[in-house]
């Protein structure tokens, strides 16, 4: 939802100039402060939007599963004989 948000709204503000794009000691027609939380809105929003669409994508994978315990190589002895119990 993140990165379609950033996608479908914010990028297209921005390519259409509705949105002013923050550059450092640029002169602005608005404010520099309200260019400046649309920048870290617009940050905020597509690197949530990835690193949210990167756990899931690992989720779903397993990659965050923990390894199966070993299995015992040797499988366990048979019962010893009455016969072999007596010295």
């Amino acid at each position: 939802m993140l990165l379609g948000c950033g996608y479908a709204v914010l990028l297209p503000l921005y390519e259409t100039g509705r949105l002013e794009r923050f550059y450092q000691g640029a002169h602005y027609h608005g404010s520099e402060t309200t260019a400046m939380v649309w920048h870290a809105i617009k940050m905020l929003v597509m690197n949530t939007g990835w690193l949210l669409l990167g756990i899931g994508l690992a989720m779903h994978a397993k990659v965050f599963t923990a390894p199966a315990p070993p299995q015992n190589k040797n499988p366990a002895l048979p019962p010893a004989a009455p016969h072999e119990l007596t010295p």
